[in-house]
């Protein structure tokens, strides 16, 4: 988020505040599952959210929009099937989190 806020220009108290808010975690990937993590990574922009009187709830990824990008990467016909339900996997689990975050957070 830091790297979008300077990317937009955004004002640097703002850029700062962003920074202070930041978590630095270190989080280890399996090499098999690296194609998936970054392709998760890629499609962060295609939440679906749903938004009402109790506030939002992250329902998953756009998964619409999954396919199409498979084939603008260029990505193995023979891979996409699998990586597809990785993405369903980690597009569930997020969700979960996220929900949970921001339900705590009420």
């Amino acid at each position: 988020m830091v790297r979008q806020l300077q990317q937009m220009g955004a004002p640097e108290d703002v850029v700062q505040a962003a920074k202070a808010q930041t978590v630095e975690s270190e989080c280890h990937v399996f090499p098999d599952c690296w194609q998936a993590v970054e392709l998760f990574l890629t499609f962060q922009s295609q939440w679906r959210i749903a938004v009402g009187a109790g506030g939002a709830i992250y329902q998953g990824l756009d998964f619409s929009a999954i396919e199409p990008g498979l084939r603008l990467l260029n990505i193995k016909k023979k891979d996409r099937a699998q990586l597809f339900k990785d993405l369903v996997l980690m597009s569930d689990e997020a969700a979960s989190v996220i929900n949970q975050r921001m339900s705590k957070a009420k």
